[in-house]
């Protein structure tokens, strides 16, 4: 680890720290898109521009129509279901060698270490259910996603697999010469001055023991010491262009990890892995683009259009129901109760006619209604709600029937779901 106070370790500081403002500059545009679309699919994402101060707070006060929002979630259900369903083992491990593969023992080692993986990652306290949903609504709404892979220790000193999908707020990411993900930063990550010290106290030799930086001990020393202040992080993972494969520590994996305070501009902690921890996904890429572009683009003027259309019928929905009154002069009548039972004497002339008439829009509700069916089919489409719900809306279909509209439903899938399983599962 570099000691704080030497010049390789500042030089080492301050170039993270200069990448890591460069990657933020390059993801600017990208934020406002973003945190748009968080307000109408995924309100409690909102955190791309406008930085929550309290939690709990209450969101989502500008959505009319929740139909974006289901599609989303029933997307990041289908798509889960199908790459990786828990009541299946989803992937195996095989030789690059495909001679080895002929081999019976090399294949029952295989099986073995693949049943021992799944053992691992779908454990109680791996997280990986819940947080892979996590990941897929993120792509859904915004076009790039990221779980991390982290360990743990359990009890009994036991090592346990951890995942944590991480908010693409955090995520800043970089690909090599041929298009793939291989740099990724997360930053600026907030840590509570107790959970640094949690990590600083982790015993010597564990690879993810820090140094506590100066601003957290002064945090945590003195009369006025305060456990609960938050302090910024940036994590960056980059290919160890240095790595020494005679070396059996983290000098010799091909990624590089550091934890930068950025208070201190100070390395906190170097490791290293031997395959990126950050499983990227992204939906699919414009030319010259890093990050993924979502179903939620796709049809984003038409979410716009079916929130504000829904505001309008809502609004014309409530003129039928409680349509202004029109009186013949002001102040020639009392106010009157709309009150249920109410009794209001004076209104009706010696002729029995009404001195008070109600204002009833002419517009009609059923045209609104139309229009906002088929932009709520349009949402759906782009989100495969409407491919998954094929074989529900046709119960009475034959064996043979529902055989081919799988088939079919999976040709259609297929160039969707490709790009996850060799992109992002394949780091998981």
């Amino acid at each position: 680890m570099y000691d704080a106070a030497s010049r390789e370790g500042r030089d080492h500081a301050e170039m993270l720290m200069a990448c890591h403002g460069a990657m933020e500059a390059e993801r600017a545009n990208w934020e406002p898109i973003w945190e748009r679309i968080a307000e109408l699919l995924l309100p409690r994402g909102q955190s791309f521009t406008s930085k929550r101060v309290q939690e709990g707070d209450l969101r989502g006060e500008r959505v009319f129509d929740n139909t974006p929002g289901l599609a989303l979630d029933r997307y990041a259900a289908a798509v889960g279901s199908m790459l990786c369903p828990e009541t299946s083992q989803w992937h195996g491990l095989r030789a690059s060698d495909p001679d080895l593969m002929e081999d019976e023992e090399t294949r029952e080692y295989l099986e073995l270490a693949t049943r021992i993986l799944f053992a691992y990652r779908y454990a109680p306290k791996s997280n990986f259910s819940s947080q892979a949903h996590e990941s897929w609504l993120s792509q859904g709404a915004f076009g790039t996603s990221c779980l991390f892979t982290d360990e743990s220790i359990g009890r009994g000193g036991a090592t346990l697999l951890r995942y944590r999908a991480i908010h693409l707020a955090e995520i800043f990411v970089g690909l090599d010469a041929q298009g793939l993900v291989d740099r990724v930063h997360r930053g600026r990550f907030e840590l509570k001055a107790y959970q640094v010290a949690q990590l600083c106290a982790l015993p010597q030799g564990d690879p993810r023991r820090w140094t506590m930086p100066e601003a957290v001990k002064r945090a945590l020393e003195g009369p006025r010491s305060n456990p609960n202040a938050t302090f910024e992080f940036i994590h960056c993972v980059y290919p160890n262009d240095e790595a020494n494969p005679d070396r059996a520590d983290y000098r010799g994996m091909p990624f590089a990890s550091a934890y930068l305070s950025v208070s201190d501009k100070q390395i906190v902690n170097e490791a290293g892995y031997r395959t990126m921890p950050y499983a990227v996904g992204r939906y699919v890429t414009g030319p010259r683009e890093t990050y993924g572009r979502s179903p939620a683009m796709t049809v984003f003027r038409d979410i716009l259009m079916l929130n504000e259309m829904n505001k309008s019928v809502i609004r014309a929905g409530q003129l039928h129901v409680e349509p202004p009154a029109i009186i013949a002069e002001d102040g020639a009548l009392a106010p009157f109760s709309m009150a249920p039972r109410a009794q209001n004497h004076g209104y009706l002339t010696g002729q029995g006619e009404a001195l008070v008439q109600f204002l009833r829009p002419e517009g009609e509700l059923g045209i609104g209604l139309e229009l906002i069916q088929d932009r709520r089919q349009a949402v759906n489409d782009a989100f495969l709600v409407t491919l998954f719900q094929i074989l529900v809306e046709s119960p009475d279909m034959t064996a043979t029937q529902a055989l081919l509209r799988a088939q079919e439903k999976g040709q259609l899938l297929g160039p969707t779901l490709g790009r996850q399983q060799s992109e992002k599962l394949s780091d998981v």
